[in-house]
C-alpha cells in the first residue's frame, strides 16, 4: 500500500501548475500525503497468518491444523472492544463496538469521510487479519466485528489544464500549416 501511495504522490507532484492557485493546492495535498505515508511508516507491520481456531479439539487432520515452525509463534489476543477508523475521516480514532453496526455507522461517528477521502477504496481490515475491499464488497454495509479496522485511503487526482493542452495543440496545429504553406510556396 506504501508503494502504491508513493507512485501516486509522485504522479501527482510532477505535474506542473498552471497558476499559484493550483500550485498551493497541489503543494498542500503534498504535504498531507507526505504526512499520512510518514504516520503509516510508522506503523509495523507484522506477518501473520489467518488461522481460525473454534474447537482446538476439532482441529486434527482439518484445513486449520497447521504444523509450526520454528520460530513461529501463536498469539492469542485479548478480545479487543473498539471499531478503529483510519485514514481520510475527520477524526481517526476508535469507536466502541456495538453489535450489529455497519462500517457506515462508524465512519459518521468520526465525523464522516473528508475531502481527500478515496471513496471508492475504503476497506475493512477484520481483527483476524483478513481484508474486505470495496473491489468485491459494499465495504460501508459490512457488519463489522470487534477489533476491525476501517482504513479511508486518499484520493489521488491528476488534474488536467484543458485550457493550457488546447492551447498547446492549437500551436503544433498553426506550426504545422505554416510549414506546411512554406512546402508548398517552394515547390511551385
Amino acid at each position: 500500500m506504501l508503494q502504491e501511495m508513493e507512485k501516486r504522490i509522485v504522479l501527482e507532484t510532477s505535474m506542473r501548475a498552471s497558476s499559484p492557485e493550483e500550485a498551493m493546492i497541489l503543494n498542500e495535498r503534498y504535504m498531507r500525503s507526505k504526512q499520512l505515508l510518514e504516520k503509516l511508516r510508522k506503523t509495523q507491520a507484522k506477518g501473520r497468518v489467518i488461522v481460525r481456531i473454534n474447537n482446538p479439539e476439532n482441529l486434527a487432520d482439518t484445513a486449520d491444523d497447521i504444523v509450526l515452525e520454528d520460530g513461529d509463534s501463536i498469539d492469542v489476543p485479548q478480545q479487543p472492544s473498539v471499531v478503529s477508523v483510519l485514514g481520510e475521516v475527520y477524526d481517526s480514532s476508535s469507536i466502541l463496538y456495538e453489535e450489529g453496526k455497519q462500517a457506515f455507522y462508524y465512519i459518521e461517528k468520526v465525523g464522516g469521510l473528508n475531502k481527500q477521502a478515496d471513496r471508492g477504496s475504503v476497506y475493512v481490515l477484520r481483527g483476524d487479519g483478513s481484508v474486505l475491499s470495496s473491489d468485491r464488497y459494499n465495504v460501508f454495509n459490512t457488519e463489522m466485528l470487534r477489533g476491525d479496522t476501517i482504513i479511508v485511503p486518499q484520493k489521488f487526482e491528476i488534474a488536467y489544464n484543458w485550457g493550457k493542452g488546447f492551447m498547446d495543440t492549437l500551436d503544433v496545429i498553426i506550426k504545422f500549416a505554416t510549414a506546411y504553406a512554406l512546402v508548398l510556396a517552394v515547390t511551385k
